[in-house]
C-alpha cells in the first residue's frame, strides 16, 4: 500500500535531499527492519543474524516475532530497538573514559530505549538518572530498567526545568528530544496522521525550551548529546547551531564509517549525524554532540542522608551474589533496595535538591516478621545464584508469565525463583506443598 505523505513534507524532502529524494520516497515503501540489542550480562550472544553495524550488540532479524510470547523478552535479555538510534553507542564511546566514574541524566526516557543502552555502555561505578517528565510513561520506563537489571540507576519523573538546580552536576545530559516523528512514519502510520507544519514549529519552540532548560546542569567540559526521530533540519543541525552560536558549547566529530552511510549534517560551527532510510537500514534518527567550553565548576551541597537499613531479617548474603559491593537502603518505610557503596555520596547530593522515584534495585519489603523479595531483585544481574529455582520449559514459562497453574519440580519451602534457560522471570513462592505465583499482575501476559 502506498504511503500517503503531507504533500508540505514531500516539498521539503524534496528540497533537502534533490535527486535522492525519489529514492528516500521509495524506501519509505518497503517493509521497515527489525531490529533487537541484546543484554550482554544476561545474553552475550552472538546471534546468527546479521550486525546492526553501528553497535556491538544489535542485530537485524529477519521477521518481526510475536515478542510476547517469548520469555527471554520478559526476563530483559534484550531489548526490541530501532537500529539508527542503537548510533548513540558511538557517540558516548567517543566522549567517556570507560574507567572513569561519571553521572550522565537521560532526560526523555520512556520507554528506556537509550537508559538500557547506556547503562549497557557505562561502567558499575557511574550512575544513571532516568527522567520520564509524563507521569503515565513512568511505568514502562521503570520496568524496562528492572528487566535490564542493573543497579547503578535512578529514576525520577520531573519537568526538564527542575534539573535547573543542579549547576554543573551531569557530566553527559542526553535529550531524546519530543519530535515531529517523521523518522515514525514507516514505523507508525499515526506519526503521519499527526504531522502538520504547525505541531512541527511547536516542536522547535519545545525542544529550544527543553534545552535552555537543562544546558546549566552540565559540568563544565562535559557533553550535551541531542537526537530525535525527525529529518526536519529546524529540530536538528539548526537547534545544535543555536546552542552553539548562543552558549559557550562547541560541536564534537564523530569518526564513521564508509559502509555505515550515515550523513553528515552541517551548519556554521554545528556538526550533526542524520540517517535517511534510502542510505542505512533503519527509520529516520538524528544525533549531535556539543562539549561545555566553561571553565567554572560549581559546587553542589550535600543536603540529604539517605537511610541504611538496619534491621536484622535480611541475610543480604542468601540474595546477592558480591553482598560487599553493595549497601542495604530503606529509602521508604519497609522497602528494602541496594546500591553500590561508591554511589551513595552521589545520590544524596542529588536528593537534596530533586524527589526522586526510585534508587537501585528493590531488593524487598518488610511485611511483619518476614521479607518478601521483589520482583526488580529476581531480574537483576546482582542477585546471588544460591536462590532456590525453578526451572521452566517455554511452555511453563509461558503459563507464569500468564499467571496460570504451571508444572514445577520443587518441595522446599521457600521463595524459588522462576527461571527460564538460566534466566530470572519472577518469584514462587512454595507453601504446604503448593505453588504461589508471585508474578506482579500488571506484567502478566494477558493474551497467549
Amino acid at each position: 500500500m502506498s504511503v500517503q505523505l503531507p504533500l508540505p513534507f514531500k516539498d521539503r524532502i524534496e528540497k533537502q535531499l534533490g535527486k535522492k529524494a525519489a529514492d528516500f520516497f521509495n524506501a519509505l515503501e518497503n517493509p521497515k527492519p527489525v531490529s533487537i540489542r541484546l543484554n550482554q550480562k544476561k545474553y552475550a550472544g552472538p546471534l546468527s543474524a546479521d550486525r546492526v553495524l553501528w553497535s556491538s550488540n544489535g542485530y537485524y532479524l529477519t521477521e518481526r516475532p510475536s515478542f510476547t510470547l517469548d520469555p527471554l523478552f520478559h526476563a530483559g535479555a534484550y531489548y526490541v530497538q530501532e537500529a539508527s538510534s542503537m548510533f548513540l553507542e558511538q557517540a558516548i564511546n567517543r566522549i567517556i573514559n570507560p574507567d572513569e566514574a561519571i553521572k550522565v541524566l537521560d532526560l526523555c526516557a520512556s520507554p528506556g530505549g537509550k537508559s538500557t543502552h547506556l547503562l549497557s555502555l557505562l561502567n558499575n561505578e557511574s550512575l544513571l538518572i532516568s527522567n520520564e517528565v509524563i507521569n503515565t510513561r513512568l511505568g514502562p520506563l521503570q520496568e524496562n530498567i528492572s528487566k535490564w537489571g542493573y543497579s547503578n540507576v535512578v529514576t525520577t519523573n520531573l519537568d526538564p526545568k527542575s534539573f535547573n538546580s543542579l549547576q554543573g552536576y551531569f557530566d553527559i545530559v542526553l535529550i531524546d528530544a519530543p519530535c515531529s516523528g517523521e523518522g515514525l512514519f514507516r514505523k507508525d502510520p499515526k506519526a503521519i496522521q499527526e504531522w502538520s507544519e504547525i505541531n512541527a514549529a511547536n516542536c522547535v519552540l519545545r525542544q529550544k525550551r527543553i534545552i535552555q532548560d537543562v544546558l546549566p546542569c552540565i559540568k563544565p567540559g562535559g557533553y550535551l548529546v541531542y537526537s530525535t526521530c525527525t529529518y526536519n533540519p529546524e529540530e536538528n543541525i539548526n537547534q545544535i547551531d543555536k546552542i552553539i552560536r548562543e552558549h559557550d558549547f562547541k560541536s564534537i566529530p564523530i569518526p564513521l564509517t564508509p559502509e555505515w552511510n550515515i550523513t553528515e549534517a552541517s551548519m556554521n560551527k554545528a556538526l550533526g549525524y542524520q540517517f535517511y532510510p534510502n542510505n542505512t537500514r533503519g527509520e529516520g534518527f538524528f544525533l549531535a554532540i556539543v562539549q561545555n567550553q566553561q571553565c567554572e565548576n560549581r559546587e553542589l551541597k550535600k543536603c540529604k542522608s539517605l537511610k541504611q537499613y538496619k534491621g536484622d531479617i535480611i541475610n543480604a548474603n542468601s540474595y546477592l551474589e558480591k553482598p560487599e559491593l553493595f549497601n542495604l537502603l530503606e529509602p521508604f518505610p519497609n522497602e528494602i533496595c541496594f546500591l553500590a557503596e561508591n554511589l551513595i555520596p552521589e545520590i544524596e547530593q542529588l536528593m537534596g535538591y530533586l524527589p526522586v522515584k526510585k534508587i537501585g534495585t528493590k531488593l524487598g519489603e518488610i511485611k511483619g516478621k518476614d521479607f518478601i523479595p521483589h520482583h526488580d531483585l529476581a531480574l537483576s544481574n546482582d542477585k546471588s545464584g544460591k536462590i532456590p529455582c525453578i526451572n521452566l520449559d517455554k511452555t511453563n514459562a509461558l503459563q507464569y508469565l500468564r499467571r496460570n497453574q504451571f508444572d514445577y519440580n520443587a518441595d522446599q519451602q521457600a521463595w524459588h525463583l522462576a527461571q527460564y534457560k538460566g534466566l530470572g522471570l519472577g518469584w514462587v513462592n512454595i507453601t504446604s506443598g503448593r505453588a504461589n505465583n508471585k508474578l506482579p499482575m500488571n506484567l502478566r501476559i494477558r493474551n497467549l
